[in-house]
C-alpha cells in the first residue's frame, strides 16, 4: 500500500492504539453531530376532547356547506329547465286580458248563455262587460266625490245613491231604490220662512 504525504514512509507498529482521551472526543463528537429528537409533550384528555369536537364541527360545517351548494345547483337546474319549458310552452291569455278589460269576460259569456239558452257570441260577452264596466266606474267615481265632500274615507250606500240621482243620465238610467241610501236632502220652497222686509211697511 503506497502513502502520500510527507508520512509516506512511516510506519505505524502492529500494538499502537489511540489514546484515551481521543476516542472520547471522538465520541463526543459524534454524539454532537446526532440530531436529538425531543420528547412530545404530554396531552390531556381534556385537549384530546377539545381537538376531537372541533375538528368534528369543522367536517359538520363543510359538510352542510357542500350539500347546500349541491341543492342549490340543483336548484338552479331546475329552475332553469323550468323556464326553458315555460318559453317553449305558449302563455295562456284571458279573454278580459285580450280585450284590455277588469270585469271577467268568460263569467259574463256563461251567464249569457244561461240565461238566453241558446247561442251567444263572444263579442256579445266582451260588449256587454265594456258596458258594465263603464258604468261601475262612473258611479264609483262620483260616490267617491260625494265620500270625499263629507270628509269620509269609506263609501256606503247613500253615497252611492247620491252620485246616481244627481248625474242626469245615471238618474234616467237607474229607476231602482237603494237599499240604505235615503232621500236626498230636499225642501220644499213653500216650507220655507218667508223673509219680512221692514222697510216696506208703513210707520206709525
Amino acid at each position: 500500500m503506497h502513502r502520500a504525504g510527507p508520512f509516506a514512509n512511516a510506519r505505524v507498529p502492529k500494538d499502537y492504539c489511540l489514546p484515551a482521551y481521543i476516542v472520547r472526543l471522538c465520541v463526543l463528537l459524534l454524539l454532537l453531530s446526532v440530531p436529538r429528537f425531543s420528547r412530545p409533550p404530554e396531552i390531556s384528555a381534556g385537549a384530546i376532547e377539545t381537538k376531537a369536537t372541533a375538528s368534528k364541527k369543522y367536517l359538520e360545517t363543510e359538510e352542510s356547506k357542500h350539500t347546500e351548494e349541491c341543492g342549490q345547483m340543483e336548484l338552479n337546474d331546475v329552475m332553469e329547465s323550468g323556464e326553458s319549458e315555460s318559453k317553449d310552452a305558449p302563455k295562456f291569455i284571458s279573454q278580459s286580458r285580450r280585450a284590455g278589460l277588469v270585469f271577467p269576460v268568460g263569467r259574463v259569456h256563461r251567464y249569457l248563455k244561461e240565461k238566453e239558452k241558446q247561442r251567444v257570441s263572444g263579442n256579445a260577452a266582451v260588449y256587454c262587460t265594456a258596458i258594465l264596466e263603464y258604468v261601475v266606474a262612473e258611479v264609483l267615481e262620483l260616490a267617491g266625490n260625494a265620500c270625499e265632500d263629507q270628509r269620509l274615507k269609506r263609501i256606503n250606500p247613500r253615497h252611492i245613491m247620491i252620485a246616481i240621482r244627481t248625474d242626469e243620465e245615471l238618474d234616467a238610467f237607474v229607476k231602482a231604490t237603494i237599499s240604505g241610501g235615503g232621500v236626498l236632502p230636499h225642501i220644499h220652497k213653500k216650507l220655507l220662512a218667508k223673509k219680512v222686509s221692514w222697510k216696506n211697511e208703513p210707520r206709525n
